[in-house]
């Protein structure tokens, strides 16, 4: 399946959550967007952006595309509803927010990992990281006698 029929799956099976808690659903009509659904309770409506997220089977932790699509939406109001592998969605703030803040091992910049194993906080300081420690593996191996 690729990955368009795998978004629209995803908004499909969020909505369908959505309206198992009682919410009123209205979908976007087009593929394009900020906004996936509106769902609406009462006085509550939550301007909700889907993302389909999978759980890594080397680190046990999530990931998804948002994160900096959380960011520069947060302003307007966009909440991301993550819609998980095992069919069960999670608003992506709750999802995240089970791992405490860390120190990236590269910049010293403090940052919120989506991952439990992180260290670092960026692609960045990923590529410096992963290129100073592939130098000090080649130093510890140049040191063998």
């Amino acid at each position: 399946m690729n990955t368009s029929k795998k978004g629209a799956v995803a908004e499909y099976m969020a909505a369908n959550w959505l309206l198992s808690k009682g919410y009123e659903v209205f979908k976007n009509l087009t593929p394009t967007g900020k906004v996936d659904i509106i769902a609406w309770k009462g006085e509550e409506m939550h301007l909700i952006d889907v993302a389909l997220c999978s759980r890594s089977k080397r680190t046990g932790g999530y990931s998804d595309n948002k994160k900096g699509v959380a960011e520069s939406n947060a302003h307007l109001g966009i909440k991301i509803l993550c819609v998980l592998d095992t069919g069960d969605c999670v608003w992506r703030d709750d999802l995240f927010k089970s791992f405490p803040d860390k120190k990236c091992h590269q910049c010293g910049n403090t940052f919120t990992p989506t991952k439990g194993n992180e260290v670092v906080c960026g692609d960045n300081c990923r590529r410096l990281w992963v290129a100073k420690m592939n130098k000090d593996r080649y130093n510890a191996r140049k040191s063998l006698p």
